[in-house]
């Protein structure tokens, strides 16, 4: 898929906002939406609900992958998670 199919040009470097978050992910989510059926343009303001909603989610999931890794909170080995028939 060509860069050029999409009429908004697209920075290199990642826009900051007001809110002081930056539009990192606008062209892959462009395309993204295209494949799965939108617009080949699609609205800026959905495109940007979209970014919104993915950093959230990626601020959450590392947020608590770190609460995991904290010291004495790491889940004992893999094994403990085996149903006991497949333990030893």
């Amino acid at each position: 898929m060509e860069d050029d199919q999409f009429e908004e040009e697209e920075q290199d470097t990642p826009v900051n906002l007001p809110s002081g978050r930056k539009r990192m992910f606008s062209k892959e989510l462009r395309c993204m939406m295209y494949g799965f059926g939108d617009d080949r343009n699609p609205y800026t303001e959905s495109v940007d609900i979209l970014e919104d909603a993915v950093i959230d989610f990626l601020v959450d999931m590392t947020q608590k992958a770190m609460e995991m890794g904290r010291t004495g909170r790491v889940p004992s080995p893999v094994s403990s998670c085996l149903p006991p028939m497949f333990k030893v």
